[in-house]
């Protein structure tokens, strides 16, 4: 078999796969396989979606700026207090989109949340944070600890949810993409910052 031949039927295998998948949107029980999202739809995942797209998901720092040794809590909050997620994927990058810092993961026997597996196309270190089940998730449980990284600089941060549609059959969900959260290293000048 020629190359191109192979490539060819590797491009048809991986087609298939994905039209199995349309129509159907879930979060993976095992976490998101890769370490961020940069659009929506996330063809792996569906190239069906929500219409309108499920909006008002942000993901917030205390404020713009960082220090360096300091943790700081990561929120993702939607307006409307019922809204719930099933899967969960939130990333912290430098601009030349390295990881950026790391997030914290509770260690006991049943954790909600951990890093991304690496693979062969996820080398996420731990700057990118998934959830360990598709079991819907309250919005208080939504709060990610995170370290900055100790070389500092500007960073951003986002997150790829699917929001969980409250209806067990027949159910759904969506894809939403939280807006950017730009945050700085702080700079102090004579004891000011």
């Amino acid at each position: 078999m020629s190359p191109q031949s192979l490539v060819s039927s590797t491009r048809c295998l991986v087609a298939l796969a994905l039209l199995s998948m349309a129509g159907h949107t879930s979060a993976n029980s095992f976490g998101a396989p890769v370490c961020d999202v940069p659009a929506i739809p996330f063809a792996p995942m569906s190239n069906a979606i929500s219409n309108p797209a499920p909006s008002g998901w942000v993901a917030t720092a205390p404020r713009s700026f960082y220090r360096i040794g300091e943790t700081i809590d990561i929120r993702i909050s939607n307006p409307d207090p019922l809204k719930r997620v099933r899967g969960v994927l939130l990333w912290s990058k430098f601009s030349d989109l390295s990881p950026a810092g790391s997030f914290a993961v509770d260690p006991g026997p049943k954790p909600l949340w951990q890093y991304v597996p690496p693979s062969p196309t996820a080398q996420c270190q731990q700057g990118s944070i998934t959830h360990t089940s598709a079991t819907p998730k309250m919005q208080s449980s939504l709060v990610f600890n995170w370290t900055p990284p100790a070389q500092g600089g500007a960073l951003f941060m986002r997150a790829y949810l699917i929001e969980d549609c409250a209806i067990v059959s027949g159910c759904r969900s969506a894809q939403a993409l939280t807006p950017i959260v730009n945050l700085f290293e702080a700079e102090f000048i004579s004891g000011f910052e």
